[in-house]
């Protein structure tokens, strides 16, 4: 009986023993975080919050908090910060920010929640020259406000000084970053809105000049808005593809260093049944002809990997020579069924091209409407009917031609699968071979060169498969989204 009420004991004393591990564990990730600036604790109205492994904090707290004045635009949804000569800009649901008129990404876009502005407090503290540490054990953000520090900063750290590896997210970020397309975007946006807002409109009061130039300026305005995610979405997938691109280049350099090894053994082999008069001077001629042939393109591809280097390098904004390890991945999965019909009419209602199309005719049509005669200087009417008649052809011809690379992507997604099948059956049919040539050379009926020869097939036939793969994975991708390459939008 007195086991009985021990053993009762021991298993009670388990059972809140572990009761209060899960509480305390509980308990803990959901602990709140603690703020220190300069050791001291800091109190906000809004309690930070951890999203994604990113502290966000109260945009004008932390801000004040660092001697920085901050503005808010309702309007664009903007909000800028200044402190000792050091600038920032940032857009709610933006991951772009201005940090001293250098544009910069952020981690993870800004929000308002309960009419307070969240930032993270990481990139505002390091824009303005504050020092950032976090420790997970506590829970604690620390940060060491250095005034003096230059906000350059955050554009040190955003060029990988520390690791030469990069993964396809950050370097993406940074090709988008480093892009003369984007920033000139950027630019343009801002010059658009200048020229709309400097724009002498007054409600009520106007010509229909006048209200065709402000529909313009409008669409103009809008577009620019429209280009920015559009050309950063194009960088960072043609950074990508680039990452891809010398990574394969790499891969066959090393399966051609491997064939040239094995021709200069059979060279070898060659010069050797020259010399006891086994074959002929043809043959010979033939096998150093085939070793040359190879090193001449060993060169040659050494020359193209040199220069897709480059090429990337200097998209990400490092230096030419620099060697970067970096991310590589493929994701292999058959396009499957696809009701074509319906992703025509999908995207031609949701792409921004057919968009900025329709607008533009929209435009001339309504500046035919109000067309007013006897101008000093104004467009014919008759012009101005060509510049309608003009945009209605281009719109119908960019519409014809987006379905047609639609369809077109979809048909090469197919060839490509139908190429990686086969190339499949080849790899299997070669292993085949391999094991019956590999028995062959145990019973000494072939030679070992003969049987090598055929083994270099099979990473010649995987090599093949793994580009086929990466080349499916990139069109499936503009084939999803055909804006990224619109090739519809160029032919129009």
């Amino acid at each position: 009986m007195i086991k009985k009420y021990i053993k009762r004991g021991v298993m009670t004393a388990l059972l809140v023993a572990c009761l209060s591990v899960g509480s305390y564990a509980s308990s803990f990730e959901t602990a709140p975080i603690k703020l220190l600036v300069n050791g001291e604790l800091q109190s906000y109205g809004t309690a930070p919050e951890n999203i994604n492994g990113t502290v966000f904090v109260p945009m004008r707290d932390i801000c004040e908090t660092l001697g920085a004045e901050v503005e808010w635009s309702a309007e664009r949804k903007e909000i800028k910060a200044e402190a000792n000569g050091d600038s920032m800009l940032i857009k709610i649901g933006s991951v772009n920010a201005f940090v001293n008129n250098s544009m910069k990404t952020l981690l993870a876009a800004p929000y308002i929640q309960d009419g307070t502005t969240m930032v993270p407090v990481r990139f505002v503290s390091e824009a303005f020259g504050a020092k950032v540490k976090w420790d997970s054990s506590s829970r604690t953000v620390s940060i060491e406000a250095n005034k003096g520090a230059n906000a350059g900063t955050v554009s040190d750290k955003a060029q990988g000084n520390e690791d030469t590896f990069l993964s396809y997210d950050e370097a993406m970020k940074k090709g988008i970053q480093k892009s003369s397309a984007y920033n000139s975007a950027v630019l343009g946006g801002v010059r658009a809105k200048e020229a709309n807002d400097d724009f002498p409109y007054t409600q009520g009061s106007y010509s229909f000049a006048m209200l065709q130039a402000k529909k313009d300026l409008n669409l103009q305005e809008k577009w620019t808005e429209m280009q920015l995610p559009l050309i950063a979405d194009a960088t960072g997938n043609n950074i990508k593809n680039m990452m891809d691109s010398l990574t394969l280049k790499l891969k066959e350099r090393d399966l051609l260093q491997e064939n040239i090894t094995f021709l200069e053994y059979k060279l070898r082999l060659e010069n050797l049944k020259y010399s006891a008069g086994l074959i002929s001077k043809v043959q010979l001629d033939k096998a150093e002809a085939s070793f040359s042939k190879e090193k001449i393109a060993l060169n040659i591809l050494n020359q193209e990997i040199i220069g897709e280097r480059a090429k990337l390098n200097n998209a990400l904004g490092s230096p030419s020579e620099q060697i970067l390890d970096f991310e590589y991945s493929t994701s292999y999965s058959p396009v499957g069924a696809v009701d074509l019909d319906r992703k025509v009419k999908d995207n031609l209602g949701s792409d921004p091209y057919i968009w900025l199309a329709k607008e533009s005719a929209a435009s001339k049509e309504f500046k035919l409407l109000t067309y007013e005669y006897n101008i000093l200087g104004g467009q014919s009417y008759l012009m101005t009917q060509l510049d309608l008649t003009e945009a209605k052809r281009s719109l119908k011809d960019m519409e014809n031609s987006l379905e047609t690379t639609i369809r077109t992507r979809y048909n090469t997604l197919l060839t490509l699968e139908e190429n990686i099948a086969n190339l499949e059956t080849d790899l299997t049919e070669t292993k085949r071979a391999v094991n019956a040539l590999w028995l062959q050379y145990d019973l000494g009926m072939i030679t070992k060169a003969e049987l090598q020869e055929m083994q270099l097939n099979i990473p010649k036939i995987e090599l093949g498969i793994e580009t086929l793969k990466k080349q499916h994975e990139q069109y499936k991708v503009l084939f999803e989204r055909p804006y990224l390459m619109p090739e519809y939008a160029s032919q129009s």
